[in-house]
């Protein structure tokens, strides 16, 4: 079973989030960190880090729009490309003017000696990490299933009534568009497709506990872990977010579909509820971690005797890539945005990432119909 809406419609709610995203990402690094380049604790005010956060966030409203433009002028041509190239050329081009005001900062940074007379702490304590491992929040989970398996019930109770053609596939305007024998797979396709993605969300979240999360000397203890521990729930929110959001929207559209298999379905309304509940979560979780983060900030603007981190900049390739044969870490914290970011210069994680690319490929290509 298969849910579509029209190419523009879905290009302007992923451009809408990505907007949303790369506006809030100058304040979800640390202080230390602005724009992925590194600096001593006293530097954190600077009037070029302002104005140069500023700057960008300008750049990705303008690029926001003309993407727009890009996805109304592509849609009349072929979805595919305006689903495909809008949002590409839409990051693209974001990263290519995150590059080109980051170097500012690094010009700044370099023609000042920031690093000159700053206390830096030892190398080795960059590989600590946090032991602490939040619970996963596992409400809506089961709140999840729960909306699965009552459509569940609803679809075997009314299945002897349904019709021996079923909707199968909806065009952007929810008009049926192709049909097939009624069949188990045919009538709980979307449900099972739900059950899945929801079993593997939840799997992700437990996941996330394990993963390496540094505690950044620089800090004070008690904000250092506050600022994992946030980062944290941001993530699991997140997940938790999307597998709700898919169950309830998956379910809806089941049982629409089933009631009336002949009447159009409220694609668009459903598509834009479950981007704006994924929207509204993300700000509010961003929010949130911007302000608990405002007392860090003020710890450095008070000349908080913190020792700064060593100038490693020559290991972040743009402030995006991490390449440091010499750290022993695979996950590093990123220094752009919330989560974290893998060590290319370890042997062993790219051995790991190349095989489980490997087999993703492979799975793929023996299990394509032939």
């Amino acid at each position: 079973m298969t849910f579509a809406i029209s190419s523009f419609q879905s290009s302007l709610a992923e451009l809408c989030l990505l907007v949303a995203v790369f506006l809030a990402m100058p304040s979800l690094s640390r202080p230390t960190m602005p724009m992925g380049v590194g600096i001593p604790g006293d530097r954190v005010d600077e009037q070029i880090i302002r104005s140069t956060a500023l700057r960008f966030r300008v750049a990705v409203v303008c690029i926001g729009l003309l993407s727009v433009g890009l996805a109304a002028a592509l849609s009349l041509v072929s979805e595919d490309a305006t689903k495909i190239v809008t949002p590409v050329a839409f990051v693209v081009s974001v990263v290519i003017a995150f590059g080109i005001f980051r170097n500012r900062i690094v010009r700044a940074k370099q023609e000042g000696d920031w690093f000159k007379d700053a206390k830096t702490r030892m190398v080795a304590t960059m590989t600590a990490k946090d032991t602490v491992r939040p619970r996963v929040r596992l409400w809506p989970y089961m709140a999840s299933y729960a909306v699965i398996i009552v459509t569940s019930l609803v679809g075997w109770i009314s299945y002897g009534s349904l019709p021996d053609e079923l909707p199968t596939l909806w065009n952007s305007d929810g008009n049926v568009s192709a049909q097939a024998a009624k069949s188990v797979t045919v009538v709980f396709g979307g449900i099972l497709g739900s059950a899945i993605a929801t079993s593997g969300l939840l799997g992700l979240a437990h996941l996330m506990r394990h993963v390496p999360r540094r505690i950044h000397p620089n800090d004070a203890e008690s904000q250092a872990r506050l600022r994992a521990d946030q980062q944290h729930q941001i993530g699991q929110s997140l997940l938790a977010t999307v597998a709700l959001s898919t169950a309830i929207l998956a379910s809806a559209l089941s049982m629409a579909s089933w009631a009336e298999p002949n009447q159009p379905l409220p694609l668009v309304p459903a598509t834009i509820a479950f981007f704006a509940c994924f929207g509204a979560v993300t700000v509010f979780q961003i929010v949130t971690y911007v302000m608990q983060m405002r007392e860090v900030r003020r710890d450095y603007l008070n000349g908080a005797s913190f020792k700064d981190e060593p100038d490693t900049d020559q290991y972040w390739f743009g402030g995006l890539l991490y390449l440091n044969p010499n750290d022993p870490a695979w996950f590093v914290t990123r220094r752009v945005g919330i989560g974290w970011a893998i060590n290319f210069g370890n042997p062993a994680m790219v051995i790991t990432l190349a095989v489980f690319i490997f087999a993703i490929v492979t799975f793929n290509t023996l299990s394509a119909p032939q």
